[in-house]
């Protein structure tokens, strides 16, 4: 009988103690559940704040490219009521500076890039900025760059060829801008 009552009390006690047991690990389990949302939180709240700052970016560079853009544009108008100023240097120079200042805030998109510093599914809408800009550069290569002669003026290819990748870097430009409305939708 005591037997019993031993291991009646025994079997209680055990039953008690894994019962706290019980309760200690499903805390402890719901404490790890806390944390583990906070961290998943901070993440995404630190993502956040770096697409924030990289669309900050993003659009930084596409405002200088539209603006030089504009520029470009606003000069063809001009050579295209007054054909003259093809030969003009001071108008052939301020062409080239917009195409130079394209360029340069190439060279920080393709910095971002290098750096890894493209958020995670902005990955595509970036190489697609950078097609746009190259595609740009390439056609003020095209249509400025070089030895200047009357005869490299009055190549119509070469002229056509260039006016067709302007055009492209404005459509990739286009794509660009969906895209990133799309991402922030």
């Amino acid at each position: 009988m005591k037997r019993l009552l031993f291991v009646a009390l025994a079997f209680g006690l055990l039953v008690g103690c894994s019962n706290d047991t019980n309760e200690l690990s499903e805390k402890a389990e719901k404490e790890t559940v806390e944390l583990q949302e906070n961290i998943e939180k901070e993440k995404e709240n630190k993502l956040k704040e770096v697409e924030k700052v990289y669309i900050g970016v993003l659009e930084s560079s596409i405002s200088v490219f539209q603006d030089n853009v504009d520029g470009i544009r606003e000069n063809f108008v001009k050579a295209e009521e007054s054909p003259i100023m093809w030969i003009e240097g001071d108008w052939r120079m301020e062409q080239k500076s917009y195409f130079e200042n394209i360029a340069l805030e190439l060279e920080n998109l393709k910095q971002l890039e290098n750096e890894n510093a493209v958020p995670e599914g902005y990955e595509e809408i970036h190489s697609i900025l950078i097609d746009a800009f190259e595609k740009n550069i390439e056609a003020g290569d095209i249509l400025f760059g070089g030895e200047f002669s009357l005869s490299s003026v009055m190549d119509n290819e070469k002229l056509e060829s260039g006016a067709i990748l302007f055009s492209d870097s404005l459509i990739r430009l286009a794509e660009v801008n969906e895209k990133l409305k799309l991402k922030q939708n």
